[in-house]
């Protein structure tokens, strides 16, 4: 895989380009450059981490394993001890 972080208006909405190479890769995903926009990197600061158990049904996903939490925006499932854990 090759990923390339990309400044300014280079692409539009886009700030880095990703190749997945390789036989098996190219042959489920094509040669084709993906564009992805990063927006957000890290977890907030604890003081405006959200708290407390997740609004019924969320998330919507089945539960992975016992030791798993919901990520902060309820919207998947993470290790207990991971940075973006709903704490």
């Amino acid at each position: 895989m090759q990923v390339t972080i990309k400044g300014g208006n280079a692409i539009s909405y886009s700030n880095f380009e990703m190749i997945i190479g390789g036989l098996a890769a190219t042959n489920h995903y094509g040669a084709e450059t993906f564009h992805g926009l990063v927006t957000h990197v890290g977890a907030p600061p604890p003081e405006q981490q959200p708290s407390g158990p997740c609004p019924a049904g969320q998330p919507s996903s089945p539960k992975p394993s016992g030791s798993f939490v919901p990520t902060q925006d309820c919207q998947g499932w993470v290790p207990a001890d991971h940075p973006l854990a709903r704490r």
